[in-house]
């Protein structure tokens, strides 16, 4: 808790969010994701995984759904210049590929060498760094429900010791069948790269800061209800400038300023 202490006192962390790029079954461009902010659009479940055309096709035939869409935003988002400090968040990364791994291992089957070379959390960093030449270091984030906010404080802190901007990316995927009686409500697969910049650089001015769990009903716990998606992609979309969403032990205040 001792870390967390400064957040919960201070007025939390601003930056920028110079641009961001997105995509989950049926929204890929801009325009696919402000129509869905404005409750004009709906995912598409029959949607297949994108194929990032920049990663190598021998290099791509080996990710999983999850780092495909990874990848995407990742590719969309950097606009080419790729030699930029990353950081991954995820809460459940290649959960898919190590499940398959720990069925293998019941069954007494031989495990392939390329699904346990690919099930680590940082698989998307390493693909990333390989296909686009990215000799940044990079960092693999997973915090439960607060993944997202821990990989924006992960990010905040580097630019804080002077990167001029960080690559953040954040993507889950729905859980394997076995775990669905603990995790049915997770959403699909999903993505979304956020380049980030100090707060006195140009771009969208945020502010994250954790707050004590409200009673129920004070946060926002409603999206669920609107949509499979997290309530943060309505607001990054332009859905709002204000939203408080649930962590594991406090809230999480996100503001648009």
């Amino acid at each position: 808790m001792s870390g967390q202490q400064p957040i919960l006192a201070s007025g939390g962390v601003s930056f920028r969010v110079r641009r961001w790029a997105g995509w989950a079954p049926g929204l890929e461009s801009a325009a696919d994701w402000a129509d869905w902010a404005q409750g004009n659009r709906s995912l598409d479940p029959a949607a297949p995984p994108p194929r990032p055309a920049d990663v190598p096709a021998m290099l791509r035939r080996r990710t999983s759904p999850l780092s495909k869409a990874a990848l995407q935003a990742l590719y969309t988002c950097a606009e080419g210049e790729h030699h930029r400090r990353v950081v991954f968040a995820s809460r459940h990364g290649e959960l898919t590929r190590s499940t398959g791994l720990l069925e293998d291992l019941a069954r007494q089957e031989p495990l392939s060498p390329n699904a346990f070379s690919l099930s680590v959390h940082n698989t998307v960093l390493g693909i990333y760094s390989i296909a686009s030449a990215n000799q940044a270091p990079g960092s693999a984030i997973a915090a439960g429900l607060d993944s997202l906010p821990a990989g924006v404080l992960e990010a905040v802190g580097y630019l804080q010791r002077g990167e001029p901007e960080v690559l953040l990316v954040v993507a889950d995927d729905a859980v394997p069948d076995f775990y669905q009686p603990w995790l049915a409500d997770e959403p699909p697969l999903m993505a979304v790269a956020m380049l980030l910049a100090p707060p006195d650089a140009e771009g969208t001015h945020w502010r994250l800061q954790a707050q004590p769990k409200a009673g129920a009903g004070e946060a926002d716990r409603s999206e669920a209800a609107v949509s499979p998606l997290p309530a943060w992609l309505r607001l990054l979309a332009g859905g709002g400038s204000r939203l408080v969403s649930p962590g594991e032990q406090h809230d999480w205040c996100w503001e648009r300023l």
